[in-house]
């Protein structure tokens, strides 16, 4: 479903386990500004590579999965940006904390670039040179924003994306200029993980949230999927947000507040289900994340 006005476009996706919005402000010929919000594991995506496209994507909260032809996975999360030429298209994407909130950029490079020529003489960009210094072999370039970067998405975020077009394409501009002023110094990047050892870390994460009330060693599965310790812990972060110990701890929290809604269960009987022997620990541990604790929760 979508509504459109002027320059903006709503679109509104339907998925069985939630739903999505994307606002669309075709800012300049070849030059789309996206407004995502997703409360799903799942992402819209184009269904083939498209040549000369390229795509620029900023997290502001949840985290982006996204698989590519070869083999390998890599992860956004708060704060990252990545730019990726659609040649290069990914095979998957998804959002693995349910949840996705973010901004992008896509541009047709051979059609902006004509219409900044003939129309903005004034903006020295080259966008071809843009992606090669960015996706050279069309890869996917994903680092954490410096600072400057992340000012100008933040600004974007606050806008009013009914009234403020015009401000939107001069920090639209502004960005493209910043990524093109990049140095060449190293960046903190985000590392690349290959499909065997994403489906080892993504099956580890279903046992530790299916058996929660035993208490298991990340050294015992990791042994047990043929896996590094620190292989695990470092890829489980890149999915996740965080590292498995306190993902798992904060799941047994949200669960036990859903479980707190059936007053046939005492909070001993909850604490015992979600793996905490002694109810004072759980109940400490409760109120550390939700802010109050489990009978307070309960009686709200």
């Amino acid at each position: 479903m979508e509504s459109q006005s002027g320059i903006r476009t709503v679109y509104h996706v339907g998925y069985e386990d939630g739903e999505g919005t994307m606002t669309v402000l075709s800012l300049f010929p070849g030059v789309d500004l996206i407004l995502n919000d997703f409360s799903t594991f799942h992402c819209f995506q184009s269904a083939s590579p498209q040549p000369g496209m390229m795509e620029i994507n900023h997290c502001r909260r949840g985290r982006f999965e996204c698989e590519f032809r070869r083999g390998t996975y890599a992860y956004m999360g708060e704060g990252d940006l990545a730019v990726n030429m659609l040649e290069n298209a990914a095979s998957g994407n998804c959002f693995p904390l349910k949840m996705y909130q973010g901004v992008s950029v896509f541009m047709d490079l051979w059609v902006a670039e004509k219409y900044f020529e003939a129309q903005l003489s004034g903006f020295q960009i080259h966008l071809d040179g843009l992606r090669e210094k960015l996706c050279p072999e069309n890869r996917c370039f994903v680092l954490k924003s410096p600072e400057r970067i992340q000012w100008i998405f933040d600004e974007i975020y606050r806008a009013d994306w009914e009234i403020q077009a015009g401000y939107l394409r001069l920090k639209t501009l502004e960005l493209l200029s910043l990524l093109a002023d990049l140095p060449s110094s190293p960046y903190e990047t985000v590392p690349y993980y290959d499909a065997n050892q994403v489906r080892k870390v993504k099956h580890i994460r279903d046992h530790l949230t299916r058996s929660l009330e035993k208490n298991i060693t990340l050294a015992q599965l990791a042994r047990e999927h043929k896996i590094s310790l620190t292989g695990l812990k470092n890829c489980f972060k890149s999915i996740y947000g965080k590292g498995a110990s306190a993902y798992r701890r904060e799941y047994r929290i949200q669960t036990a507040a859903e479980l707190l809604r059936d007053r046939a269960l005492t909070v001993a009987e909850i604490a015992g289900r979600v793996g905490y022997e002694n109810p004072s620990k759980f109940s400490s541990a409760f109120k550390e994340i939700m802010g109050m604790s489990p009978s307070e929760y309960r009686n709200k």
